[in-house]
């Protein structure tokens, strides 16, 4: 098992790469289960949907320094992630580790062996109630920004669900939703 502030990994068999002891990839072989830590879109939802989740035969976990502080200047978020200026403000100071975050999650599950859920915040949603989205791929990759799914790609033959709550009237049934279509940023080939 690996924890990392917003992930925990679970796998028969777990690398993780960290030059410099800054977390760069993680990389979960065998029964391999990546769950995101409960944020503001579990309020209320049931478990089985509470936190987006990732398995599959093989997890890959990608990591990056967060966007520059505002005192930085420009061209050191320009810098490789690798290069050692960009591991330092404007100022020269070191940056700290928590400034690390989850930037991509792929998943290997040949077969249909790869699966994701996840939830999609929808603006103009008063009640602030998450779409879902359930992807069953030989291959997912999602890509994330700011700590929520901005991009999903799937291959190989894709199935899932997409579920969105029902807006309007709070007499309708909560747990009402409607399947199809893809969510937005989804993509499968």
């Amino acid at each position: 098992m690996a924890i990392a502030r917003e992930l925990r990994l679970v796998a028969d068999s777990i690398d993780a790469l960290a030059p410099g002891q800054e977390l760069r990839q993680l990389v979960a072989v065998g029964d391999a289960f990546a769950q995101r830590q409960l944020d503001s879109l579990s309020t209320g939802l049931p478990e089985l949907v509470a936190t987006d989740w990732v398995s599959g035969d093989t997890v890959h976990a990608y990591f990056a320094a967060a966007g520059p502080r505002p005192d930085s200047g420009a061209a050191v978020a320009a810098l490789p992630p690798d290069s050692g200026a960009a591991r330092h403000g404007a100022d020269g100071a070191s940056r700290d580790s928590a400034e690390i975050v989850l930037e991509r999650l792929v998943v290997v599950g040949p077969g249909g062996r790869a699966q994701a859920l996840y939830r999609v915040s929808r603006e103009g949603d008063e009640a602030g109630r998450p779409a879902i989205n359930y992807t069953v791929a030989d291959r997912i990759i999602l890509i994330l920004s700011e700590g929520e799914i901005k991009e999903a790609e799937a291959t190989g033959e894709v199935r899932g669900r997409y579920l969105e709550p029902v807006r309007g009237s709070v007499g309708r049934a909560a747990g009402s939703a409607s399947g199809g279509g893809q969510p937005p940023g989804a993509r499968s080939r």
